[in-house]
Parts: C-alpha cells; structure tokens; sequence
C-alpha cells in the first residue's frame, strides 16, 4: 500500500477535471461538482500537477493506516481486487 493519502481541498476545487483526464486508474471521479477519489486509487498524485487550483494533494498517511508488506502477493492481490470490487474473471 502507497504511504500516501488523496486529499481535496473544496473549496479550490472548480470541478475542471483535468484531474480525471490525467487519473490513469479511473480513480477520480466529478460529484456535485468537486473531484472526490473513488478505491482505485493508488496515490501515485500524477493528477495534481494538473490541478489549476492546486487543489489536490498528496499527504502521508498515518502509521495504523499503512498495511505491512503482505508474505504471500498473489493472495495480497486477490484481496486488494476484491476490496476495490474489482472482478478477476473478467481480468483473467
């Protein structure tokens, strides 16, 4: 899991979505006219170079909130997919 948090600040936000056009994940998302980020997301923060407002931001994330490296990766995968209601069958 990425140490980072996605954060909006709404009251810049213009609700431009240049955001959403840069997310290459799909992550983000234009509701009531303000960005909000939707479980895809990976906190990579290539969208908030884009930010004309400087809206979006990338914050480090809490130490409870950071998951350990998993042991096992495939079954770390299957779970990530599943908590994102990602499905497999379609992927494979």
């Amino acid at each position: 899991m990425n140490t980072q948090l996605f954060t909006v600040d709404v009251d810049e936000c213009i609700g431009c979505g240049k955001c959403i056009e840069r997310c290459q994940f799909n992550a983000l998302e234009l509701v009531d006219k303000k960005i909000q980020v939707k479980d895809t997301c990976i906190g990579c923060g290539v969208y908030a170079i884009v930010c004309p407002k400087s809206a979006l931001a990338l914050k480090e994330r809490n130490q409870k909130e950071t998951e350990k490296p998993p042991k096992n990766i495939i079954w770390w995968m299957i779970k990530r997919a599943f908590s994102r209601r990602i499905n497999l069958l379609k992927i494979l």
